[in-house]
């Protein structure tokens, strides 16, 4: 039976901070995630071609310059050129938007919650669009849902 060939799937990681991208105070973490875990993954996803579109949804949309140096700094220029591009919700000029991670779960195929807080924000906007989430934090993945609501 022949194998079908996948197409590559479009994510959206709730929440910026340290685990996701490295990112923390306006400055790279100084931590053993300094260039964050599931930020780097996707990237890595993405150069294989299991994904597509990567976006951030976090609440301040002013903090997103630094972010995006930030990973092209410490990603981009060291692993080779790994496409480090992001969409990113809210916009870069909105100072605080705690409802962003809504508008950015359009057309995504599944979203990671990478803090406790963004669990059930991931629930939540996966919820009513029937794709999958995953939670995770720290190195373990507590669980994948997937059209389970």
């Amino acid at each position: 039976m022949a194998e079908m060939e996948e197409k590559p799937v479009s994510a959206v990681l709730v929440g910026t901070g340290e685990y996701t991208t490295g990112y923390v105070h306006s400055a790279g973490s100084k931590s053993d995630k300094k260039i964050g875990v599931v930020g780097l993954c996707m990237f890595e996803l993405r150069r294989l071609g299991r994904v597509d579109k990567i976006s951030l949804a976090g609440t301040t949309g002013s903090k997103y310059q630094g972010i995006r140096k930030h990973l092209k700094d410490n990603i981009q220029d060291v692993y080779n050129g790994l496409d480090v591009t992001v969409d990113t919700f809210p916009e870069d000029d909105v100072a605080r938007d705690v409802c962003a991670c809504k508008s950015s779960s359009r057309g995504i195929a599944f979203a990671v919650g990478s803090t406790m807080s963004a669990q059930s924000t991931v629930i939540f906007v996966s919820r009513p669009k029937s794709c999958s989430c995953i939670i995770c934090s720290s190195v373990h993945i507590y669980d994948w849902f997937s059209d389970t609501f």
